[in-house]
């Protein structure tokens, strides 16, 4: 069965690449090939994952704006109009029996495109997507999703959690697929550096980066340090906070890291904290757990389910600078240990071959 995957960005993010790896290595009836959107080139393009072919799916930001412009029209026959003709040559030319957009708004933007070649589409829904909308008749995203969830074969919900909000909120269902980690990739060199933790996400509201900068300072100690991995739109405001706070000696904001170097923070942090205030189920505790870090996590949408309080885990409220407070102070104080039946318990949730079996499935291979 050929399957074409589409794509946000090349080579594509972490937990994306995770999951193309599973499907080579254990869905041989599964042929993927794979589509960037955004990408400057034209054509077949290097493969992040050894052996599996991939394009440039036409980029749509490359357009002239008033291209864009027009594609924003909602009138009756515009799915067909000609300005999607480049991906429209791409699909004959590579011929899928199934394509699946790893983001709704790819599905939205060209699901119609798939339903006018009969190809059989499906999508996945992420966290960030399901909490930008309203249930509200006059939300313009809403009736999108709705529609392009009524035209395809089947929706993938990366959490229970995320699943049941899509129901509730747009009345679709939803295949619940895990994502996947291959943990063995996780076994950074353990140095911990007594009092240093790390937080990793987007610099966004959902991270909850605010609470966390406002809880450090809310220590009764300054001898704790806090790097924090990623970048967003709210690097200003968070920058802002810590000299307010007066705590640039304390926390630092080092931008996007790659794989290797993420692994390097892994290894020289005494722990992981995890402020988020919306997630279904944050992949970095995955990584976390499997690199040995105690966590401090909210308990927000699958992360009960997953990880229950233990030795390795502390879970707290969200939205509560108090709360984090009080679970580093009481880490700082004392010496976590590490959950050897949680690390298995994860191992076995988020195992590759699992996770690439129920896509197989999920697809109709």
């Amino acid at each position: 069965m050929k399957v074409l995957e589409v794509l946000n960005h090349f080579p594509g993010e972490t937990f994306i690449k995770e999951h193309i790896k599973a499907i080579k290595l254990h869905a041989p009836e599964i042929h993927l090939q794979l589509a960037y959107t955004q990408t400057p080139f034209t054509g077949k393009i290097t493969s992040p994952i050894q052996n599996v072919e991939a394009y440039a799916w036409p980029n749509y930001n490359l357009m002239p704006q008033w291209k864009q412009w027009v594609q924003t029209l909602q009138y009756p026959g515009n799915q067909w109009y000609k300005l999607q003709e480049p991906q429209r040559r791409l699909l004959n030319k590579l011929k899928p029996d199934h394509v699946h957009f790893h983001f709704s708004n790819l599905a939205i933007k060209y699901g119609p495109l798939c339903t006018e070649l009969q190809i059989p589409y499906s999508f996945s829904i992420r966290g960030t997507e399901i909490h930008l909308l309203k249930a509200e008749a006059h939300d313009t995203n809403l009736q999108q999703l709705k529609q392009a969830g009524s035209k395809a074969k089947n929706i993938h919900a990366v959490s229970t959690h995320l699943s049941k909000s899509l129901q509730t909120i747009t009345g679709l269902q939803s295949t619940v697929i895990r994502t996947t980690l291959d943990v063995t990739s996780f076994k950074p060199v353990r140095l911990p550096e007594k009092n240093h933790w790390i937080a990793v996400g987007r610099l966004v509201w959902q991270k909850g980066f605010a609470y966390l900068i406002r809880a450090c300072a809310l220590l009764n100690t300054r001898n704790f340090k806090l790097t924090i991995i990623g970048e967003g739109p709210m690097r200003a405001e968070l920058e802002f906070m810590i000299k307010d706070l007066g705590l640039e000696n304390q926390i630092k904001l080092v931008g996007h890291q790659a794989q290797k170097e993420l692994l390097e923070y892994f290894g020289k942090a005494e722990g992981l904290i995890c402020s988020s205030i919306a997630e279904g189920f944050p992949n970095i505790l995955v990584e976390a757990i499997a690199s040995q870090l105690p966590i401090i996590t909210t308990n927000i949408g699958d992360i009960k389910e997953l990880l229950p309080n233990n030795d390795q885990v502390q879970l707290i409220p969200p939205a509560s600078s108090e709360a984090i407070a009080n679970g580093l102070q009481h880490w700082i104080t004392s010496t976590p240990t590490l959950s050897i039946q949680t690390q298995r318990q994860l191992a076995s949730l988020f195992a590759p071959q699992k996770h690439a079996e129920a896509f197989v499935k999920f697809y109709g291979a």
